[in-house]
C-alpha cells in the first residue's frame, strides 16, 4: 500500500473514531455537525455536501441505537 493511501485510510479511521466519541456528547445534530467541523481537515478530500450527508447518516444510526 502506498504511503498516501495509508495516510488517507488512517485519517478516515481517526475522523470516524472521533465522531463516535463526540456523537455521545451532543444533544442535537447541529451541535454534532458544528463540533465535527473542526475535524474536517482530516477528510478534506470529501465534498462538503457529501460529508454533511455522511454525518447525518452517522448521527441517525447512532441515535437509533440509544
Amino acid at each position: 500500500m502506498s504511503k498516501t493511501k495509508s495516510w488517507v485510510m488512517d485519517s478516515e479511521v481517526t475522523y470516524w473514531a472521533t465522531a463516535e466519541d463526540i456523537v455521545k456528547e451532543c444533544e442535537t445534530f447541529d451541535e454534532f455537525r458544528h463540533r465535527m467541523a473542526s475535524k474536517w481537515n482530516l477528510v478534506a478530500w470529501y465534498e462538503a455536501a457529501d460529508l454533511a450527508m455522511m454525518l447525518s447518516d452517522f448521527w441517525a444510526d447512532n441515535r437509533s441505537k440509544s
